[in-house]
This record gives structure tokens, C-alpha cells and sequence, in this order.
């Protein structure tokens, strides 16, 4: 059982690095206005599924920066 749950925790985190990184490459190529960067709460929450208590705010900060990023790649709107 143990074996499991932690492939579903292995998978759900490559999960939320992937959806991390497609909207960081949608946030870069959107021109600045948009609200693409709302995807990143879809990440953050599904790391609520995880027994790790400290994996929401390690993905909020990553997402954070990555926020950053995407607004410094973006084109003017």
C-alpha cells in the first residue's frame, strides 16, 4: 500500500511541474494583460493532495517566481 501512495504523490508532482511549465511557456508567449498566470492556483491546489504539509507553499513559491518570470518574458500588450 505504501508503494502506492507514493507512486500517486510521484505522479501527481510531475503533474504539477508539467502544468507549471506549459503555463509558464503560455504566460511568456501572451502578451501582457492577459490572465494566463490564474493557472498556476490550479497547481498550487493540487498539491493539497499531497501527505507533504510543506509541498502547497514550496509550489506557491515557485509559482510565484515563475509568475515573475513569465511578466518579464511577456510581450508589451
Amino acid at each position: 500500500m505504501k508503494k502506492q501512495t507514493s507512486l500517486r504523490e510521484q505522479a501527481l508532482l510531475s503533474l504539477v511541474i508539467v502544468l507549471m511549465l506549459v503555463t509558464l511557456g503560455i504566460d511568456a508567449r501572451t502578451p501582457l494583460g492577459y490572465a494566463v498566470w490564474c493557472m498556476y492556483f490550479v497547481c498550487v491546489g493540487l498539491t493539497r493532495c499531497q501527505s507533504r504539509v510543506y509541498a502547497p507553499f514550496m509550489a506557491a513559491l515557485g509559482t510565484t517566481g515563475l509568475l515573475g518570470v513569465g511578466a518579464w518574458l511577456s510581450p508589451d500588450g
